[in-house]
């Protein structure tokens, strides 16, 4: 979900390091390229682009490249870079949250606790709700898994501050 999260949301958690020097021209590129497809660069912007002005692209196809490897089968992944994933926030309790409390889809409870007590058990300042409509079952089920994503993404924001003030 944590990946997933990221994908989805790439504008807010994409980073690129400050270790690494990319150039604006080349970061705006790449932000371009990771676009919305209504919204991502096409090709005739993409040819014209700073970081392509020394490519001909007339004769792309027929450049030979310059290092072909000699594949095993069609799943050989020899020639690439061994990749050992690790999770963030492996050790880290989980607290309860709309994603992980999936009984109470659709109940919501407030309490104004500034208010002056009342009498009765559900006052002014409270209030308990539950809609039991099945066909707003997918929009709740959404509304859940976009509570669990924004909460993942402060997360990840809040470990990235964390390490950038630890640097």
């Amino acid at each position: 979900l944590l990946l997933y999260s990221q994908i989805m949301n790439f504008k807010n958690t994409l980073v690129i390091p400050d270790h690494v020097s990319i150039n604006e021209h080349t970061q705006k590129l790449i932000y371009s390229l990771l676009d919305e497809q209504k919204k991502r660069i096409k090709f005739n912007e993409l040819a014209q682009h700073e970081f392509f002005k020394s490519m001909d692209w007339t004769t792309l196809k027929s450049v030979k490249p310059p290092y072909i490897p000699q594949l095993k089968d069609s799943s050989d992944t020899s020639h690439f870079t061994e990749f050992n994933s690790t999770r963030l926030n492996q050790n880290k309790k989980i607290e309860p949250t709309l994603g992980n409390s999936m009984p109470f889809i659709g109940f919501t409870f407030t309490k104004n606790i500034s208010g002056p007590k009342k009498e009765t058990f559900l006052s002014k300042t409270t209030s308990l709700s539950h809609t039991p409509s099945s066909s707003e079952e997918p929009d709740r089920t959404k509304d859940v898994i976009r509570q669990a994503q924004l909460n993942e993404q402060l997360n990840i924001q809040i470990e990235t501050l964390n390490l950038r003030v630890k640097d």
